[in-house]
C-alpha cells in the first residue's frame, strides 16, 4: 500500500492533528510551502494518507482536486435524488458533476462556453448547455420536470455564471460558490432574498474528504483520467505551464519524472 501526502499546510492545529477540520491557514503544500514538482517532499506522518493497490499512481495524482469536489458536495447539503446544476466544466466543475452523479443526483446539468470542455462533459454522459447561446434555466424543465434545480455549484468565478446560478436555483435551494472571481462580482441579491436561497463557499478539503476521494477511485465511481489532457516529462515543465493557460484545449496536466 502506497501513501500520498494530504496537501495541507501541516502547521496549524487541524493539519497537525489530522482531524476533520479544514486547515485554519488554508495553506497548501507546494504553493504556500515548498514541495511542488519535486522528486522528494518533506512532510509529517499526519499528512500521509494510505492509497490502496487498486488506485494507480496516475489516479492518486488526481486525489487532491477530487477531494475538493468531494468537499464541495459534502458541505452543500446535497442528498441523493436532488437535481443539480454545475456552472463550468473545467477540472473542478467536471469532478463536482461526477461526484454528484456518484452520490445519487437525479439529474446533473453542466454549463460551459468552451467547446472542448463542454464536449468532454457530454461524452461523459452529462446534460450540457452552452450558456452563451441558451439560458440554462430554459433547459431545466426539459431535463428535470421542475422549473428550477435543488442545488447550484458555481465553478467559474464569472459574472454571467453568478446570474445563471441565481436564476436556476429553486426557492430555498442552495448555491455553493467554488470558482474564484478575478474581481468582486455582482450578485443578484434581490432574487437571493426573494427566493430565500442559501449560499455557501467551499475551498480545499478535510482529511476525511481525501479518504472519501480515494475510496471513490477504488470503487471506480469517478473517472479522473478523463480530465487529464496532457502527460509530460518534468523536463518539459515550461510547455506544461503554457498549456495550463490554454483552457480551450487543456484541463489537468500530469508531469512524470
Amino acid at each position: 500500500m502506497a501513501v500520498f501526502p494530504l496537501i495541507s499546510c501541516g502547521r496549524c492545529a487541524p493539519c497537525r492533528e489530522g482531524n476533520a477540520h479544514v486547515c485554519e491557514k488554508l495553506g497548501l503544500l507546494g504553493i504556500d510551502r515548498d514541495g511542488g514538482f519535486a522528486e522528494y517532499v518533506r512532510t509529517t506522518p499526519e499528512q500521509l494518507i494510505p492509497v490502496p493497490p487498486g488506485v494507480d499512481d496516475e489516479q492518486a495524482a488526481l486525489v487532491e482536486p477530487l477531494s475538493v469536489a468531494v468537499h464541495v458536495v459534502r458541505t452543500s447539503g446535497f442528498t441523493a435524488g436532488d437535481t443539480a446544476f454545475v456552472t463550468g466544466a473545467g477540472p473542478i466543475g467536471n469532478l463536482i458533476a461526477q461526484v454528484l452523479r456518484a452520490a445519487g443526483a437525479r439529474r446533473v446539468l453542466v454549463s460551459e462556453a468552451k467547446p472542448f470542455r463542454r464536449n468532454l462533459a457530454a461524452r461523459m454522459g452529462f446534460a450540457v448547455v452552452n450558456p452563451s447561446e441558451t439560458k440554462p434555466v430554459e433547459l431545466i424543465p426539459q431535463l428535470t420536470g421542475d422549473r428550477f434545480v435543488d442545488h447550484v455549484f458555481e465553478a467559474t468565478g464569472a459574472a454571467a455564471a453568478y446570474r445563471d446560478a441565481v436564476q436556476s436555483c429553486k426557492v430555498r435551494g442552495h448555491i455553493t460558490f467554488v470558482g474564484l472571481p478575478k474581481a468582486p462580482a455582482e450578485i443578484d441579491v434581490l432574487n437571493l432574498v426573494f427566493k430565500e436561497i442559501r449560499t455557501s463557499g467551499a475551498r480545499v478539503y478535510t482529511p476525511n474528504d481525501f479518504r472519501v476521494a480515494i475510496s471513490l477511485l477504488e470503487q471506480d465511481s469517478i473517472d479522473v483520467k478523463s480530465v487529464v489532457t496532457d502527460r509530460l516529462p518534468l523536463k518539459e515543465i515550461e510547455e506544461g505551464l503554457r498549456k495550463m493557460h490554454d483552457p480551450d484545449n487543456s484541463l489537468k496536466i500530469l508531469f512524470n519524472l
